[in-house]
């Protein structure tokens, strides 16, 4: 690091979050079920929705995730079941 790029000015302020290229990225994921037919898939590192996956099929009651993370299953309230994934889709 070149010691040209620090600021020895006392009153600027350090910013208490890193920069986006520092912060470490898990690939962890958490899925959610709604009654509004959609099926949403959380990033665990940043909090905000990578994607988001219809369904036709009414309110989405439960939601699965395969061991190996490449499927995604879904059940509604019409007794119907999805299953996302194994092409990359997801």
């Amino acid at each position: 690091m070149d010691t040209d790029d620090i600021s020895n000015d006392p009153t600027e302020k350090e910013t208490a979050t890193p920069s986006s290229d520092v912060l470490p990225r898990s690939g962890l994921f958490l899925v959610t079920a709604g009654f509004d037919c959609n099926v949403r898939i959380w990033s665990a590192d940043e909090w905000n929705m990578i994607r988001n996956l219809a369904t036709d099929a009414g309110k989405v009651m439960s939601v699965d995730i395969s061991g190996d993370g490449k499927f995604i299953g879904s059940a509604s309230y019409s007794r119907s079941f999805h299953l996302f994934g194994g092409d990359n889709s997801l």
